[in-house]
């Protein structure tokens, strides 16, 4: 969908409701109040404005980075799930205290189970 594809109506309220959130930072619940939505209306017509081209959102990352690839390499070789966001912590943190990274994976080595999914409700 293309701006040209919206009536006058609906090109100016995209445009009122992106320009509160994206320029005046207001929260989708306040725009949703002053315009008498409800707060999931709000985020979806945020949402068609990005795909209509109403918001353009450009990014400007040093000339050395290119994000693009970035996002390529690690969806293509990224831990599977739930090991991602630990594993990632863990290199950071070893990277910080200068000691090697293990040989192995958490892919590698095969699923674990949380320890804290496994303790009993707590009584009170």
């Amino acid at each position: 969908m293309r701006s040209d594809d919206l009536s006058a109506a609906e090109y100016e309220l995209l445009a009122r409701i992106a320009h509160r959130y994206y320029t005046d930072g207001r929260t989708q619940e306040e725009i949703a109040r002053e315009f008498g939505l409800s707060r999931p209306k709000v985020q979806r017509l945020l949402e068609r404005a990005r795909w209509s081209g109403v918001v353009d959102i450009r990014i400007a990352a040093p000339p050395w980075l290119n994000l693009d690839l970035a996002t390529r390499l690690r969806e293509e070789f990224r831990p599977p799930g739930e090991f991602q966001a630990g594993w990632m912590a863990l290199q950071e943190r070893q990277r910080m205290q200068g000691s090697p990274l293990p040989a192995r994976t958490p892919a590698q080595r095969g699923p674990t189970v949380e320890r804290h999914a496994m303790r009993p409700p707590a009584v009170t």
